[in-house]
């Protein structure tokens, strides 16, 4: 590409976030800029009803597996800063993401790196956050800011944690786990995660990673089918 080509884009670059930072929600945070590095597909899905389907609304799109990827984002001005963006994995802390004519949506932040970050969601028929995450392309970019929980309580002298996840809520789930197995101060962590079927359940080599990493008898992942 030309110099004259790379100049334009970077300018077409910026006028799309100074204008998803105008259309977002008034009076919200407008964010900063994270440029998307990857996407990663988990389940390949569909967005699509099962062939012979009839009266298949968004509503009830949980009629059939949906696709769920994770988003791989750089940190705002390069930062190699840890905790990515400030946010707390470990606090439950979530990312902001700014949406386009539509209030900033939390997201959880699935995994953090030196530099960059992931944000692991289910792409809905017809969803706006979703959808708009789902068309955004490598090399583009999102505003995003972090949001702590007004209260952080680190668990400290609690010997057994349980988490529940439902759905793509492993998304959360599993990075709280780990970072109780991480803390080293509950002796046991009981991970049960409930789902419509197997195909919608993804993260198998790192629930087995885990698994083989501290054992049985320090953590317990229980699988949940309702059919």
């Amino acid at each position: 590409l030309s110099s004259s080509s790379l100049i334009r884009s970077s300018e077409v670059e910026t006028e799309r976030l100074e204008r998803l930072a105008t259309m977002g929600a008034a009076g919200s945070r407008k964010g900063e800029p994270c440029v998307l590095l990857r996407k990663t597909t988990h389940v390949e899905g569909s967005l699509k009803p099962p062939t012979g389907a009839q009266d298949i609304s968004n509503s009830n799109s949980n009629l059939w597996t949906l696709p769920v990827r994770t988003l791989t984002f750089a940190c705002p001005n390069q930062s190699q800063e840890m905790p990515s963006l400030g946010c707390r994995i470990d606090c439950g802390d979530v990312v902001k993401v700014v949406i386009p004519g539509h209030k900033p949506k939390s997201y959880s932040m699935s995994a953090a790196r030196p530099g960059e970050f992931d944000i692991t969601f289910k792409v809905y028929p017809g969803g706006r956050c979703s959808g708009y995450l789902e068309s955004v392309k490598v090399g583009e970019s999102v505003l995003a800011f972090a949001k702590g929980k007004k209260k952080r309580n680190l668990g400290v002298g609690i010997t057994h944690v349980g988490v529940v996840a439902f759905g793509v809520g492993i998304t959360e789930g599993l990075p709280i786990a780990e970072a109780e197995l991480l803390r080293g101060e509950a002796e046991r962590v009981h991970l049960v995660w409930a789902a419509r079927t197997h195909e919608d359940m993804f993260w198998h080599e790192q629930i087995d990673a885990l698994l083989r990493e501290h054992g049985p008898a320090k953590l317990a992942i229980t699988r949940i089918l309702s059919r």
